[in-house]
């Protein structure tokens, strides 16, 4: 918490510091006291529509002279307002006084509490929110326990389908209206409201319901069981799940998520808090692409015989790579994994190659990254006043880099940190804030959802634009859109540039040129990798300097791909494959290997921005499946050898010596750490990366193809 202008606050007899601007619930919380609330939630702008959060508070006055107005003994006299107040929206003042345990209040807040109920159903023990209800966990804390009001309660339109992804049941809103801020607010989708008056008044959309790219939060954020996540509805009970920690692979955000398992499946994912990353918003397809993990996973090795799978151990499969491998040369032999992998798995990967002697290495999708320019966090992005787009369709690429680019139109309001975590009741967020269009430019070759939001854009060819732009940041004049933009970054203290999947796979020239413009204009750059962990794998020799990358596979004997989605036709060596599912790779394969998902390995993954996250396994049943350290140490058996790096303890200690960081030590959100050289080699057009928000691994599931229709959204043409 910051020390600047600090403010005095008296929180029952407590004196607590808070800075000047604090809501009295934030001052309530920082003295460590509790009070009930519905409407107010960290990042949406405070209402006080439940009138819950209800306390006494007075502040003290001064005569006309400056002097103060004191007592009876002598000490400053305090003027309590004359109703309890909605903290949410009361501003904390020097020597304010706070009352939020007397019995005025707590016959306040129960009072309120029964009127909320007047008309809810209160079918708490078959609600589907049961477990996980902030108002059946308050009404038993602050409630009465009985209440006057005995007549028929009013009935509204149950569990019907706002989209593929979100439940509404009606009869249970209480009306708080964090739904409706945080599409307005959030995403700037502006497709809930309020319908009726009075008694009479729901939620609901316009036909069409939700868009389905930010939609599922509202599931976090609504406190009652009127808006329910789809995916996981009726999978479980709150208490049931195992929770888990971790950070999503889904794209290279790396946002902060729980993982809730149950009887050894993947249930549910909901956001977790991490203010400097995706506070604590989700996409959809991070939050509902989770289905394909429990359906038709590989549980045990897979050895083809006589054209044939057949389940084997995998001292079987060792035996078979053994005889497959067997007088093959290692420099004839490749290895190939997704980018996603975490830097444990990609460490001992190099470290292997190196071993064995081979210089066919790989990792896909991936870009040629190197951008000689300051490099910028989703913080700056946030609180930059000035962000150029290139290249980028950001709800497709990073979706939440989208959430962070409408924050910054906003004005950049940072939430305030306090003790207890992210400020409840930020009084500077107001409903429909003025939203600064002018700082925001956008090129891509096709529209995109955020050439609707900025003040400057254009459908044009991303070299072009890099081209033009430099051109005019040097002095030359190319009018339109292209000088518009150049203007905006040469005026602005702290812009940003963004360079999406258009710019990075055309090669490092349109690199150099997006540097150049950079530093001459004193901005900082922030490129999407193509994959999670595109950034961390970068810095690991795990590229083709003078070998096979994945398009010149076919000249190979052997390989070993791991969750690679394509491989060259012409390939007719002997192939292990380390996959989750069946995959048209894995069928082609000599030996398959069950493969971890993301959500089940313990390790670190880099995102965008170079900060280093922890993944932590959920507890999800997955049989005999193992991570890509094991399944190199399979390949080093079969080949007599003793693999360097054979398990998490020795690849965390090969990080520790790399990159002087202690990854097995991580804090909560992150850390973002100089990981030095980068290793780079030519982009392949083989690696057409996969841009859609919903990847393809998503729609293995026959649940979400049956809701999404079996399509990406992949928009970037090759």
């Amino acid at each position: 918490m910051t020390q600047q202008n600090m403010i005095t606050v008296i929180v029952d007899g407590k004196e607590v510091q808070v800075p000047a601007g604090t809501s009295a619930i934030d001052a309530v919380f920082q003295a460590g006291r509790d009070v009930p609330y519905f409407c107010s939630q960290q990042y949406l702008s405070p209402i006080g529509a439940c009138r819950m959060c209800l306390v006494e508070a007075g502040t003290p006055r001064k005569n006309p002279d400056g002097s103060w107005i004191l007592d009876d003994e002598g000490n400053k006299k305090i003027f309590y307002f004359p109703k309890p107040m909605a903290s949410c929206t009361l501003g904390a003042s020097d020597g304010m006084v706070i009352k939020s345990q007397t019995d005025s209040v707590k016959k306040a807040q129960a009072g309120m509490m029964e009127f909320t109920l007047i008309n809810h159903p209160l079918d708490c023990p078959t609600c589907d929110k049961g477990g996980a209800c902030e108002l059946q966990d308050r009404a038993f804390e602050y409630g009465y326990g009985v209440s006057r009001f005995q007549f028929d309660r009013r009935h509204a339109e149950k569990h019907y389908e706002l989209s593929e992804f979100v439940i509404l049941d009606q009869e249970r809103c209480i009306h708080c209206k964090r739904c409706v801020r945080y599409f307005e607010e959030i995403p700037n989708q502006e497709v809930l409201d309020f319908i009726e008056r009075g008694g009479h008044t729901f939620i609901d959309t316009l036909e069409g319901g939700l868009p389905s790219n930010f939609s599922g939060n509202i599931t976090d954020i609504c406190p009652v069981g009127a808006l329910l996540d789809n995916v996981a509805r009726f999978r479980g009970r709150n208490w049931e799940y195992e929770h888990t920690s971790t950070t999503c692979t889904a794209c290279p955000v790396g946002c902060s998520i729980t993982v809730d398992s149950r009887n050894g499946r993947l249930e549910r994912i909901v956001g977790r808090d991490n203010p400097e990353v995706n506070e604590q918003w989700l996409c959809d397809a991070g939050r509902f692409g989770h289905p394909y993990v429990d359906e038709d996973r590989l549980t045990q090795p897979l050895v083809k015989v006589n054209g044939e799978f057949q389940p084997a151990t995998w001292e079987q499969a060792i035996a078979a790579i053994k005889t497959g491998l067997q007088g093959v040369p290692a420099q004839s032999i490749g290895f190939y994994t997704k980018a996603d992998i975490t830097l444990e798995e990609g460490i001992a990967l190099e470290s292997f190659v190196k071993q064995i002697g081979t210089p066919n290495v790989d990792h896909a999708p991936r870009y040629g990254v190197v951008v000689n320019a300051p490099a910028a966090t989703l913080t700056d992005v946030a609180t930059a006043d000035a962000v150029v787009v290139i290249g980028a369709d950001l709800t497709e690429e990073a979706p939440v880099v989208d959430l962070r680019i409408q924050e910054m139109l906003k004005g950049g309001i940072l939430p305030q940190q306090y003790d207890f975590g992210t400020a409840i009741a930020d009084l500077r967020l107001t409903e429909r804030m003025h939203r600064h269009r002018e700082r925001l430019a956008v090129f891509y070759p096709t529209r995109t959802r955020m050439h609707d939001v900025a003040g400057i854009a254009a459908e044009m060819n991303s070299v072009q634009v890099l081209e033009h732009l430099s051109s005019v940041v040097s002095g030359q004049y190319a009018g339109g859109a292209i000088e518009e933009a150049a203007s905006l970054l040469k005026n602005a203290k702290k812009p940003v540039i963004v360079l999406g999947s258009d710019v990075l796979k055309g090669g490092q020239i349109g690199l150099d040129i997006a540097a150049h413009i950079a530093l001459s204009v004193n901005a900082k750059v922030l490129p999407i990798p193509a994959d999670a962990n595109g950034f961390g794998l970068s810095r690991l020799e795990i590229v083709p300097q003078n070998g096979a990358d994945l398009s010149s596979m076919g000249t190979l004997k052997a390989a070993l791909v791991s969750r690679v989605t394509k491989i060259p036709e012409d390939f007719a060596g002997f192939l292990v494959v380390h996959e989750t599912q069946l995959t048209e790779v894995a069928r082609r394969a000599n030996v398959v290997l069950p493969a971890l998902t993301n959500y089940e390995k313990r390790g670190t993954t880099v995102n965008l921005e170079g900060r280093l996250l922890k993944l932590d396994p959920a507890a999800i049943s997955s049989g005999e499946s193992a991570d890509l350290i094991t399944a190199l140490g399979a390949v080093a058996e079969a080949l007599d050898l003793k693999a360097p790096i054979r398990g998490q303890r020795s690849a965390q200690k090969a990080l520790k010596d790399r990159f002087g960081v202690d990854v097995a030590n991580l804090p909560e959100q992150g850390l973002i750490a100089d990981l030095g050289r980068q290793y780079n080699a030519r982009t392949s057009r083989f690696h057409r990366p996969e841009v859609g928000m919903w990847k393809e691994v998503m729609l293995r599931s026959k649940r979400l193809k049956e809701k999404l229709g079996g399509e990406t959204h992949a928009s970037v043409a090759d």
